[in-house]
């Protein structure tokens, strides 16, 4: 099936990917056993494929050798096991072939024993050695020394099979079927060479030619000595061919000893047959044919098909059955229990229906055949589909690497492929701009030979950068280096690293980008955030300064209304007081926020349960009405304790000052792992009038309320600050509706604590609602 890019019509798959073609059987020099098969697989192998064809040995094509499959891991596991199958079962059995060649060796062995029984039985003169039952035809002494012979021709291989024993086996076939020879000679001459008689141990009396072996047995072993010699060299086809016409003569007369038809084994005196002549003739020519049942027309005995199967069950059973069957009737008729037409009617109907019934049960199992063979007709065209789309998934990849590639060289990053070794596997322009060295120089390079690496602290990156280090750089995330570049100067970068499971092994890829300019205008911002620290600070006491003074001169006014007893003034001074004390407030807040975003984090470890548990504890103190605050136990976080006390308190003052007047206040505190695992969701749930949709994001800017806040106190800038402080830490915050009713605050933040080099000033990511 299509082993050659010529071919490519009729299988038009590569010598690397060819599927196996289970009618293609090796036997010997020849396929020939598996022609139909191949007819049969025909029809499949001109299916259409996407494959492209490939050159394959032309050999297979000459000898019809079998076509190997290499099925890849991606084909149907079931449709291997049922090439497989088809594969096997188109190949001779070894097994069987070695079990039917030693069964050749036995017969040969018989056959060497019979003749010198024979011979021994001329010796002491013993009819029932020369003939069996006294009276009948006696097998002669050269027959039984050609049988002999031929019994050693035919066992010597099956013993030991070498280049010495086979020219002897063929020596031994030729001198038997040159004796034969000498006889039929004599026969068609009537001439007499002396040698009939040996020894002149035949005293038949009324004998013509004592001694002498018939003409049927002297052709028998002409064809028989033939045939050995042939298998010999090699003509395995004709040798069985011609060992098919003893072997059929000794069954005749067989025959004809058992249902007593003389005829059949003694038409006259010199054309008669020993009735263990006939017997032992049958067997040289079985023996002879089971020398190389892998080859020639015996190969459908050995092989796995169906075929070979219907072969081996019903052969033995259409020879014996007919002749064990008419010996049985036979007894009966001579005996008198039946006569003979009825025996005869009785015969017919046996053999017709064991006939019938052996046939029905090979078709049953020939009928499994052709539904599996089906199936798996139907299954290689799914694979046949399955190429077609690999190759068409195969051309996209392809072309979606070439697009990577272009992307790659043209980005303004630098990409950098290193193996499971440190070692740099690709190499973009981008890297080259970078680091000054081009991709000759660098691919094949280790990294840490290449680039030497400076930590933000100054020191030398001493660590050896293989897979162990490359794996920790990936569970770490970004970080920044200073790295030498190949004119010595210093590049400030940034890396990401990330793995790629490759056939040949774990792969990374390191992504480098210049942050000098980042850095410069970091450093500029953060002077920026000193210089409006500094305003800050110094705006709000010059603007405490003068509230405070507002304040003093109000108690003092409220002092004198209530000497007065003018309740008018006195409320109108408690109004002017609480307006003095929100702008006090108002400028806390603010100071708060402003600080919140450009003071530096130090990261330590905190055990959150703690610092809630406190929170919670403080707000209670204050609150002017009771409420109710539950905390889950919280897993430790790495952070700036103050500023996230900060965070908690402004949720626990919310929930609390803007539950309905109804009910009690109630907040639940849990925590669990985010979808990425590296975070941690915290949830702050109240049973308050929660936050419409619509002003979710609103709350979180400056100065902003929502609209059920109206008639409660507050500035606007709570949220605004949980908010930076939150971002400061590398984590998020939003709002969802709570089960039940009430209010939902979701707080992401980072289990190991990296803060941003930024200052807060980064624009939030809300999650999608729900």
């Amino acid at each position: 099936m299509g082993t050659s890019a010529r071919g490519a019509d009729s299988g038009g798959v590569s010598a690397r990917t060819a599927l196996p073609s289970p009618g293609t059987v090796q036997i010997g020099r020849s396929a020939r056993p598996g022609h139909r098969l191949r007819r049969e697989w025909a029809g499949v192998a001109a299916a259409p494929s996407a494959v492209e064809p490939q050159q394959a040995d032309s050999s297979a094509g000459r000898h019809g050798a079998p076509v190997v499959a290499e099925l890849s891991a991606a084909h149907d596991p079931e449709l291997a096991r049922w090439i497989a199958a088809e594969e096997w079962a188109a190949r001779a059995n070894p097994a069987r072939v070695r079990l039917i060649r030693r069964a050749a060796g036995v017969g040969g062995g018989l056959l060497a024993l019979t003749g010198l029984a024979v011979w021994v039985g001329w010796a002491i003169g013993s009819p029932t050695l020369t003939s069996v039952v006294p009276g009948l035809v006696t097998m002669k002494w050269w027959t039984a020394a050609c049988f002999i012979v031929l019994g050693m021709g035919i066992a010597l291989p099956t013993i030991r099979d070498t280049l010495a024993v086979r020219r002897i086996a063929m020596g031994l076939g030729l001198f038997v079927a040159l004796l034969a020879l000498t006889f039929l000679l004599e026969h068609a001459t009537g001439g007499d060479l002396g040698h009939d008689n040996a020894f002149g141990l035949d005293r038949a009396a009324g004998a013509d030619h004592p001694g002498r072996m018939s003409q049927t047995t002297a052709l028998c072993f002409v064809l028989l000595g033939t045939s050995l010699a042939l298998h010999k060299v090699g003509r395995v086809r004709v040798a069985q061919a011609i060992a098919v016409a003893p072997t059929a003569i000794g069954y005749l007369a067989l025959v004809g000893y058992v249902f007593d038809v003389s005829p059949l084994y003694s038409a006259v005196s010199l054309a008669s047959m020993a009735i263990h002549t006939a017997a032992a003739l049958m067997v040289a020519g079985l023996a002879i044919l089971a020398l190389r049942s892998d080859e020639g027309f015996m190969a459908v005995f050995s092989i796995n098909t169906a075929g070979g199967r219907v072969a081996r069950r019903l052969v033995p059973a259409a020879i014996l059955m007919p002749v064990t069957i008419g010996w049985a009737l036979d007894v009966l008729v001579l005996r008198g229990v039946i006569d003979a037409p009825f025996a005869l009617a009785l015969m017919v109907t046996a053999v017709s229906v064991l006939g019938v019934a052996a046939i029905w049960r090979e078709a049953g199992g020939l009928s499994m055949i052709d539904v599996q063979r089906a199936g798996t007709v139907a299954a290689l065209r799914r694979v046949r589909e399955a190429e077609a789309r690999q190759t068409t998934l195969t051309a996209a990849l392809e072309e979606s690497a070439r697009r990577t590639q272009a992307i790659l060289d043209s980005a303004l990053d630098a990409f950098i492929g290193l193996d499971r070794d440190g070692r740099i596997t690709s190499w973009n322009p981008a890297a080259e701009r970078l680091y000054g060295w081009s991709a000759v120089e660098a691919v094949g390079m280790r990294l840490d030979e290449l680039l030497p690496v400076f930590r933000a602290d100054g020191s030398v990156l001493t660590a050896r950068v293989d897979g162990d280090f490359l794996e920790h750089a990936i569970r770490r995330g970004p970080a920044a280096y200073a790295v030498v570049r190949k004119d010595g100067t210093i590049a400030e970068v940034e890396s990401r690293v990330w793995a790629q499971n490759a056939r040949d092994g774990r792969t990374y890829t390191a992504t480098v980008r210049d942050i000098a300019q980042r850095r410069r205008a970091e450093r500029e911002l953060l002077e920026l955030n000193r210089s409006l620290d500094e305003f800050a600070a110094v705006a709000a006491h010059d603007l405490r300064g003068p509230i405070a003074a507002i304040r003093v001169n109000l108690e003092l006014l409220a002092e004198s209304a209530v000497g007065r007893g003018d309740e008018n003034q006195l409320a109108t001074v408690a109004r002017m007081q609480s307006a003095a004390d929100r702008g006090l407030t108002l400028i806390d807040d603010l100071l708060t926020y402003s600080r919140a975003g450009r003071s530096a984090i130090e990261p330590r470890r905190i055990d959150l349960t703690e610092l809630v548990e406190a929170v919670a504890d403080e707000v209670s103190e204050r609150a002017d009405r009771s409420s109710r605050i539950d905390i889950a136990p919280l897993p430790p976080i790495a952070g700036g304790a103050g500023t996230l006390r900060q965070v908690f308190a402004n949720l626990f003052v919310n929930a609390i000052d803007y539950c309905p007047n109804d009910r009690v206040p109630h907040v639940r505190v849990t925590a669990e792992p985010a979808a990425d695992r590296r975070q941690l969701l915290i949830r702050v749930t109240d049973n308050g009038d929660g936050v419409p949709l619509a002003e979710r994001d609103r709350v979180f800017e400056m100065f902003q309320r929502g609209t059920t806040s109206a008639g409660r106190s507050g500035t606007g800038v709570g949220l605004a600050l949980c908010l930076r402080v939150v971002e400061r830490h590398g984590g998020n915050i939003w709002i969802e509706n709570a089960p039940g009713g009430g209010t939902n605050m979701c707080i992401t933040l980072p289990r190991h604590f990296d803060p941003p080099a930024t200052s807060g000033a980064r624009a939030r990511q809300v999650p999608p609602p729900g």
